[in-house]
């Protein structure tokens, strides 16, 4: 109900020139009128920022962002744009384009339910023309899906798609670029646009067309299972980074009786590879791929020139297997529900947080946790610790099989930091591992600040906590399977047991933040902060110490 009264109810004439007709489509951004052109008696659409938003300067931009970028491309397959201005009166921000009849592809899909493939892959070539004009121009979409591609008709009535919203489109080599975060529809988002990389690319792009296309084909998103478990944009982009838990194919068959054949499983996974250099390099190479896959001619291509590194399966009537060990191990190819919404929900922590407007939590520095009203007993440790202290693990090894660990732990006991720095995609022997080491080191710079606290630390009321802290960069750490995250919250206990003061956390995006922040208030850690420049994180770590 507020986003609807957040819309202006126009009427008359705007900017001295566009009669408003009628309100066709209100977002959480902005909205569309029908209006005519007073100077030219055409019929267009009118797009305004919402009032409540024009205080924001990204949204400007990003308002701003989108009429530049749209104007400057010419295509059959794009929204064509008049003008664009803000309005004298208002000092709105206002875009006027070509008026479109007809409806978007994911209501097409509501309506009908799955799209026969012949019909499918003509309106993904027209898409995948319009982008590879976008990526030609150095522009990245960054938010395809079926809402924002949009069936009308020529005027001898065949289809054309025109591709909407470039509003978070992302400019290469532009210097205005918006506020670095997570933005796009999680369900259609490339695992680099998950993590709110800086190198987001075309093949970003690439794996949205792929998404669309399962939608398109089967009648509902490849994530859509993991979606309903997952009950919030957050833990579902959580189990899209994890990586397909089923061959494509066979879920499509499994949930929706949709029997595609088994070419399109190699062409899938290649277009949505977690490896950005094995996607297709263009839209309309992976589309001509799709076609192949299927065994569908593009338009103005003749049969004999359609791509065939997929057309062999799509026509032999028996292919050869479809072999998965560079993208999905057979371990995580799952066609069993329940195994499947099993492993699912144990990668996705449960979120505390309220969620930002596009459904993606974005919590700010947290404020230090309040500590429990009864700290809990602590014995004072002289200067020779006795206990679990004053007990050193035993010295961490690489496991056999390991040929490089993917941590650095180093003890500062100047400052008495435990400094850390983890990367890559670990197993459960170098999750083991990395605790080994941890407590070594944690243990040595425990015992330094204990030995220089003065016993007034155990009087009543006392601050219950030492000053020793933890620098943790994670920024290039990704999303980790349920057992090597049970050996990150071992490390973070034995912090808490041990008296740890501060956690500075050094990340790249807000992903990885969102979930260490969530995985750092479930241990009770006295306090911990997140910083993307070192100093600044040790700055606050040393804060009164």
């Amino acid at each position: 109900m507020g986003a609807e009264a957040a819309v202006p109810q126009l009427e008359g004439l705007f900017n001295r020139r566009y009669r408003i007709r009628r309100c066709l489509k209100a977002g959480g951004m902005g909205a569309v009128y029908e209006v005519l052109d007073e100077v030219t008696s055409g019929r267009r659409a009118l797009k305004i920022m919402l009032p409540s938003l024009m205080s924001s300067p990204e949204l400007r931009t990003r308002f701003e962002r989108e009429t530049r970028i749209t104007g400057s491309l010419e295509s059959d397959h794009i929204v064509r744009v008049y003008d664009a201005g803000m309005d004298e009166a208002t000092a709105t921000p206002f875009l006027v384009m070509e008026l479109l009849q007809g409806e978007d592809l994911g209501a097409l899909v509501r309506r009908r339910g799955a799209l026969p493939p012949s019909e499918a892959v003509l309106h993904l070539h027209q898409a995948a023309l319009a982008l590879d004009k976008a990526h030609a121009a150095g522009i990245i979409h960054r938010d395809l899906k079926p809402e924002n591609l949009f069936l009308t008709e020529r005027d001898d009535g065949s289809p054309c798609l025109k591709v909407l919203d470039f509003g978070i489109a992302k400019v290469l080599d532009d210097g205005t670029t918006l506020t670095q975060s997570m933005v796009g529809t999680p369900a259609y988002m490339a695992p680099e646009q998950i993590r709110a990389e800086k190198t987001v690319g075309p093949q970003a792009d690439v794996y949205a067309l792929a998404q669309v296309s399962y939608a398109l084909l089967v009648g509902e998103t490849y994530w859509r299972e993991e979606a309903e478990a997952a009950g919030s944009s957050y833990l579902l982009a959580i189990a899209v980074l994890g990586g397909p838990l089923e061959r494509p194919v066979a879920r499509a068959l499994r949930r929706r009786g949709r029997a595609l054949p088994e070419a399109f499983d190699a062409w899938f996974l290649k277009a949505t590879s977690g490896r950005v250099e094995s996607r297709f390099q263009r839209a309309s190479q992976a589309i001509a791929e799709l076609g192949a896959a299927l065994g569908i001619v593009l338009p103005g291509r003749p049969r004999d020139s359609v791509p065939s590194s997929f057309a062999t399966a799509a026509t032999d009537p028996n292919p050869e297997p479809v072999h998965y060990s560079e993208e999905i191990s057979a371990a995580r190819l799952r066609t069993l529900p329940q195994e499947r919404h099993r492993q699912a929900r144990q990668n996705l922590p449960t979120l505390a947080h309220s969620e930002a407007p596009n459904g993606i939590a974005r919590p700010e520095t947290p404020a230090p946790l309040a500590r429990p009203a009864t700290p809990a007993p602590v014995s004072r440790p002289s200067h020779t610790p006795t206990g679990a202290l004053g007990r050193r693990p035993a010295s961490s090894s690489v496991p056999p099989g390991m040929s490089q660990r993917r941590f650095r732990i180093t003890a500062d006991l100047t400052n008495c930091i435990v400094r850390l720095k983890v990367w890559g995609f670990w197993d459960l022997a170098e999750g083991k591992a990395y605790v080994d080491e941890f407590l070594q080191k944690a243990t040595l710079v425990a015992q330094e600040a204990a030995s220089r606290s003065p016993a007034s630390t155990l009087a009543p009321g006392a601050d219950p906590t030492l000053p020793w802290y933890v620098l943790a960069d994670i920024s290039e750490f990704s999303a980790q399977k349920p057992e090597v995250n049970a050996c990150v919250e071992k490390t973070m206990e034995f912090a808490r047991q041990h008296r740890m003061r501060r956690a500075a956390n050094l990340v790249s995006s807000a992903l990885s933040k969102m979930q260490i922040g969530r995985l750092s208030m479930d241990m009770k850690l006295p306090e911990y902060s997140f910083f993307q420049v070192e100093a600044d994180a040790v700055a606050w770590l040393l804060r009164g110490h």
